[in-house]
């Protein structure tokens, strides 16, 4: 007598079963409402080279957890359902072992987390020191690696910018003192407060947004694809073709991860930004005290920020 045919009509009869392929199962493993990956974990993801791994490895102690109290759950069903349980014992602890698996529910991997995508459009090179032309450290150059001359061509703005700049250096005035300035795009008049106010040397643009962590997860695979097309130091050296777009409603400004300084994250997009991988520095999920980007200060600890400051979303 083979006791595999009683187990799978026990199991069809007391157990929802969630997945089924032939006489394989798998249940769905509950996980509360409210219960998240820990931020311990998510920085352990975002300083990964490999971060969906590190994801199932952070996720592999639920699973594992989860299992010796389903497993037991099961064999407790089966001992009440099947009169030749003892006889049968270990068989039917073999066949599960063999045959029935636990998973975690979509939205797991679906918990959403705050994003900094900071650029590096050929300032790398100079240590990000190209956005230093109103503050302290300033010498009144808009340069052709400055992140802000890339976004300001992207935006439609950089020939506005440059005479934004020229006046601001040359009059020495308030920019937002006076009705000769009262032309200029918002867009524009945040670029140069933004550059006025940048109290650090070394300065990243970057942007905040929100998003899925599997989604977070792709976007670091489809920067990777484009690793070795990208290591360049020199941007117009750099042969990545992919790209994807965030929302104009991104906070953005100028950040300095080493120092935990920076401007006061306030251009205000007026255009979607379309971001090639090859102009990516890094791109991390952001939380508190974790150092998540694996260099420094994370954002949330530098300007007291929530998770209602991540406003951005990638839409393509």
């Amino acid at each position: 007598m083979s006791i595999i045919p009683k187990i799978i009509e026990v199991l069809e009869r007391e157990t929802y079963i969630d997945k089924r392929d032939g006489d394989y199962f798998e249940y769905e493993i509950f996980v509360d409402y409210d219960e998240e990956i820990s931020e311990s974990s998510l920085a352990k993801i975002s300083r990964s080279n490999n971060p969906i791994e590190t994801l199932d490895d952070e996720l592999s102690e639920w699973i594992f957890n989860a299992e010796v109290y389903y497993y037991s759950e099961l064999l407790e069903i089966l001992k009440e359902n099947i009169p030749e349980y003892d006889e049968y014992e270990d068989e039917i602890r073999d066949w599960l072992a063999e045959h029935v698996s636990w998973y975690l529910p979509d939205k797991v991997y679906e918990q959403e987390v705050d994003v900094v995508i900071s650029l590096d459009t050929g300032d790398c090179s100079s240590d990000f020191t190209e956005c230093n032309i109103l503050n302290f450290y300033g010498n009144g150059i808009l340069t052709e690696n400055s992140p802000i001359r890339w976004l300001a061509k992207q935006q439609g703005k950089l020939e506005e910018v440059e005479s934004a700049l020229t006046e601001e250096i040359n009059q020495g005035t308030d920019f937002y003192d006076g009705k000769e300035y009262s032309d200029y795009s918002n867009f524009t008049k945040s670029v140069i407060q933004e550059l006025q106010n940048a109290c650090s040397h070394m300065n990243t643009l970057i942007f905040l947004v929100k998003m899925p962590l599997i989604e977070y997860i792709s976007l670091r695979e489809l920067v990777a694809s484009e690793e070795r097309l990208n290591n360049s130091y020199i941007y117009k050296e750099r042969k990545g073709i992919k790209s994807f777009t965030i929302d104009k409603n991104s906070m953005c400004g100028l950040y300095d991860i080493w120092s935990g300084g920076g401007s006061v994250l306030e251009i205000e997009l007026e255009k979607d930004v379309i971001i090639p991988t090859k102009a990516i520095f890094d791109i991390w999920i952001d939380c508190r005290g974790c150092e998540a980007n694996g260099r420094g200060y994370d954002v949330y600890d530098v300007y007291g920020l929530d998770s209602s400051a991540f406003t951005g979303k990638v839409v393509a």
